[in-house]
């Protein structure tokens, strides 16, 4: 079981990453895979195969190690509870922070360089 959650499932659609996207997309699998631990699909099969698909399909059609790493954490601000969109920014950065923050539902506002933008148009 370990082989199938292997972040080279990822990694293989990058053959000449920089070491920096190397790391980007291995700490962006190793907190997504640990924060949905436990965390399951309706059909019963770990939570984790839906970002990991997703992650998959966006990398094999755009070659893009940052949107790759997006898609990887896309659902672990809102269905995590240990999970602050403020954490992805300080820990991956403004461009994985913003599209992280782009898809996260359920929320008022919108966290951009520490500041919280409210959606006023109501």
């Amino acid at each position: 079981m370990v082989g199938r959650w292997s972040s080279r499932k990822i990694l293989h659609y990058f053959p000449s990453l920089t070491a920096e996207q190397e790391s980007l997309l291995e700490e962006a699998w190793n907190l997504a895979y640990h924060l949905h631990a436990g965390q399951k699909r309706k059909s019963g099969q770990p939570y984790f195969i839906h970002p990991l698909a997703v992650a998959e399909i966006l990398s094999q059609k755009f070659f893009d190690p940052v949107l790759t790493a997006a898609a990887l954490l896309h659902d672990t601000v809102e269905d995590c509870k240990n999970c602050l969109i403020g954490d992805i920014y300080q820990k991956f950065g403004p461009e994985v922070g913003f599209l992280v923050d782009a898809v996260t539902k359920h929320r008022e506002s919108f966290y951009c360089r520490g500041q919280e933008f409210t959606d006023d148009t109501e």
